[in-house]
């Protein structure tokens, strides 16, 4: 039986759920309940840190409504195609078109996106996406064999491979960190900002690409790339003490690292 589009009868509707949950950082968090007789209307609580009691509020397609009575107008017609359910739609359309790939833990589309963003290291970023076990189970199968002849531990292989790794990640980092200071440091204890070795590289690669008609086709994506490949070559040079395999860390994730323990 359809809902009747009537103040009344949205009072009265039957929910289930939640059908999606959300979890954010200080506490953050959401909950969605969709109506059993429309789909398309739901409720949501949400609240903004663990200090805020939340609120509820009702939603058509995805998106707030500011009463019942909109919910009812709303309702009466077609969805929109902007709302953020119907863009959610095609999204999902567009990724399930996609051939699956690694067994069907991820898609084309996606590592394409992915690699696309790293720039120079998108090729790298996929090779490591196909080999990363086999890389591990390699090395952990060469350190036995040290282990076995009464050799040192090759604790360098495992840095090398944590550092080939973090060179993609890192370039999402340096991307953040240039539109906003997150207070990015590297495992040297260094702030990235106030880095010489990177700030010099960095002027150099803008001048570059500043020279009028001897100028280099220099993006921005190739700044954070080459900031990465620094970062990390200087600090598996140094033999700096890493923390689960990051070289980087932000303002955040260093908050959240100490109020874990």
């Amino acid at each position: 039986m359809a809902l009747k589009l009537s103040i009344e009868a949205l009072k009265d509707a039957k929910f289930r759920g939640p059908i999606a949950f959300y979890d954010g950082k200080n506490g953050m968090a959401r909950q969605d309940f969709e109506c059993i007789e429309e789909p398309r209307f739901s409720y949501s609580w949400r609240r903004e840190n663990s200090c805020d009691k939340g609120r509820q509020f009702y939603m058509v397609d995805g998106k707030e409504v500011e009463d019942l009575a909109e919910a009812c107008k709303l309702l009466a017609l077609p969805p929109a195609s902007d709302s953020p359910v119907e863009q959610f739609k095609r999204k999902m359309d567009e990724l399930s078109a996609s051939p699956k790939l690694n067994y069907g833990a991820t898609r084309a589309l996606l590592e394409a996106r992915c690699n696309a963003d790293v720039g120079a290291f998108g090729t790298m970023r996929a090779w490591m996406h196909r080999t990363y076990n086999a890389i591990h189970d390699g090395i952990n199968k060469f350190s036995n064999i040290e282990q076995e002849a009464g050799r040192e531990f090759p604790h360098w292989l495992y840095r090398i491979k944590s550092g080939a790794h973090e060179v993609s990640r890192a370039i999402y980092l340096f991307k953040a960190d240039a539109k906003k200071d997150t207070g990015l440091m590297c495992a040297l204890g260094k702030r990235c900002r106030d880095c010489l070795v990177l700030s010099t590289i960095e002027a150099s690669m803008i001048e570059a690409r500043t020279r009028g008609p001897f100028s280099r086709d220099i993006e921005d994506v190739d700044i954070h790339s080459a900031k990465s490949w620094i970062c990390v070559g200087h600090i598996l040079s140094e033999n700096a003490k890493v923390i689960n395999g990051e070289f980087l860390s932000t303002k955040e994730s260093r908050s959240n690292s100490s109020m874990g323990r």
